[in-house]
């Protein structure tokens, strides 16, 4: 697959998150309750023309809920949709690994080798998220992405219509979903954070479908960048994830091959030394070292 379409694939699965994210926060629900209250006339006269903008968008969108599950566990493996297509089973590990790594060059203090080191895994786990995305963007999944944006744009330009915002005592689209979930649904739903994770998220989309996924580097377009760095963090930040699973993540790509196989010799060495002296225990001698033909 050629860097353009990879670009253009990737670009559908950044609409598609952004999406997954609203859908996270049970936008459309949110958006059918405003519209069942205006049908039934219990919206105050300044916000009903933001309702009745509302009622026109759900409608243009023609991808059913079931279909919307699907494209959502065939992009990033979320479960819900039908067995066809397949889930993304890979998706969470290499996102991780990608962001967690990128996140670590601002550690202060690195070793200009060890900092190097961490900024080739980084790229290389671009590559291979980038690579992921790409297959799952292919094909349907960009048509749908087209289908997506169009509805979503329009909601959230009505959700900042401040008649409708004040009708429910908010102040924002952020907290007008707030509000929504728990005065009407009572679900409380922290926007904030799906708010981070979605505009984090999707700008670290952004960027890896201008790169390439890193690879567009001829004029150092593909370069691991502070505004990357950021998204990264504030992405990990809204998460929750405790720190030892980040650092988990961050390490997987930055240990060293040689390492890790001397690491495993070490551990078959251990298991060896204890197994021997077991097994003098059992014939009644003392475990003395081997001898020099072992």
């Amino acid at each position: 697959m050629d860097l353009e379409n990879a670009r253009e694939n990737l670009r559908a699965v950044q609409t598609i998150y952004f999406a997954y994210m609203l859908e996270e926060l049970r936008l459309p629900e949110v958006v059918d309750r405003i519209v069942e209250l205006f049908g039934f006339g219990l919206l105050p006269l300044g916000a009903r023309p933001a309702a009745a903008r509302l009622a026109a968008g759900r409608a243009m969108s023609r991808i059913s809920e079931a279909q919307r599950r699907d494209l959502y566990q065939r992009a990033f493996g979320v479960p819900g949709g039908d067995a066809d297509p397949a889930p993304n089973r890979d998706f969470n590990e290499l996102w991780m690994r990608f962001v967690a790594s990128v996140a670590s060059l601002t550690r202060s203090r690195r070793p200009e080798e060890s900092r190097e080191l961490a900024i080739t895994s980084a790229r290389r786990a671009a590559r291979d998220l980038a690579s992921n995305l790409s297959r799952a963007g292919y094909g349907l999944a960009h048509h749908v992405a087209e289908e997506l944006s169009r509805p979503i744009v329009e909601i959230v330009d009505v959700l900042d219509d401040s008649a409708l915002q004040s009708a429910f005592g908010a102040h924002d689209r952020w907290s007008l979903i707030e509000r929504i979930n728990a005065d009407q649904f009572g679900l409380p739903i922290d926007a904030r954070r799906f708010r981070a994770q979605a505009e984090a998220g999707s700008s670290v989309l952004g960027w890896l479908a201008e790169t390439g996924g890193g690879t567009a580097s001829a004029d150092d377009s593909g370069a691991i960048d502070e505004e990357l760095i950021a998204a990264c963090e504030q992405w990990l930040a809204a998460s929750g994830l405790p720190a030892g699973v980040i650092e988990h993540y961050a390490e997987s790509m930055t240990s060293s091959p040689t390492v890790a196989a001397d690491g495993l010799l070490a551990v078959i060495c251990r298991f060896l030394a204890r197994l021997r002296a077991a097994l003098r225990r059992i014939s009644g001698k003392s475990p003395g070292p081997p001898s020099p033909d072992r």
